[in-house]
């Protein structure tokens, strides 16, 4: 099923509701976020709502691991697990952009644009932006309960008027997703699958872990040369 921006964003929006709720029920089963099992990879079937909710799961769990994360009296070890389970989580969320970037792109294959303007971002780019969007809305009305129930006013106010310029800049973004999928159907505008490449856990690429095999695997031998 094929989603306007409008309805994007409500789709947004009801599931952090769910997951929300669910993530109480979780909590009460003392469930961990950083112990969570990736999504599986979506097969190249997936509609499109599918790809945008799973990328939506994977910004929530993120934005929940970093709060954790930034906790001043948890420990050490502690941190350090939950920084190592958001890279997981940050691959995956690059590769959904790409995976909804596929669908849209497929949408459009037939559509002629060799005079058409290259857009600098993508559909996957925008709605992964409209997506910490909603992350964000949802935490201040979140903040503003909580400063309520403690009377701190100011912090409300503050709240309330953040929110008001967030869904300001979410319904400018949303407006532009539409300008742009409107322009690529009629070939004025057009954007390509932006290739993130990440290889935050990739032993063969990313150099830091590649000198950290290397020296592993140099211990032994000598070891056994002493």
């Amino acid at each position: 099923m094929d989603r306007s921006p409008d309805e994007i964003v409500a789709l947004h929006d009801r599931l952090l509701l769910r997951w929300e709720d669910a993530e109480k029920d979780s909590a009460q089963a003392g469930a961990d976020l950083a112990a969570m099992i990736l999504p599986p990879v979506l097969s190249d079937e997936a509609l499109l709502e599918e790809r945008i909710e799973v990328a939506h799961f994977a910004n929530f769990v993120i934005w929940r691991l970093e709060d954790e994360a930034r906790l001043r009296e948890i420990p050490d070890s502690r941190v350090a697990a939950l920084k190592r389970a958001i890279d997981p989580w940050n691959q995956r969320r690059n590769d959904l952009m790409e995976a909804i970037d596929v669908v849209y792109l497929a949408q459009f294959s037939n559509v002629d644009v060799a005079g058409a303007r290259l857009h600098s971002e993508s559909a996957g780019m925008i709605i992964d932006r409209l997506s910490i969007l909603a992350l964000k809305i949802h935490n201040l009305e979140k903040v503003a309960i909580d400063a309520a129930a403690d009377d701190d006013i100011a912090t409300v106010e503050e709240s309330r008027h953040r929110r008001e310029l967030l869904s300001q800049q979410r319904a400018d973004l949303g407006a532009c997703l539409a300008a742009l999928l409107d322009d690529f159907a009629a070939g004025r505008s057009c954007f390509r699958c932006w290739r993130q490449l990440k290889a935050y856990n990739d032993e063969r690429l990313n150099r830091a872990l590649r000198a950290e095999t290397r020296a592993k695997a140099a211990q032994p031998a000598q070891g056994q040369r002493g």
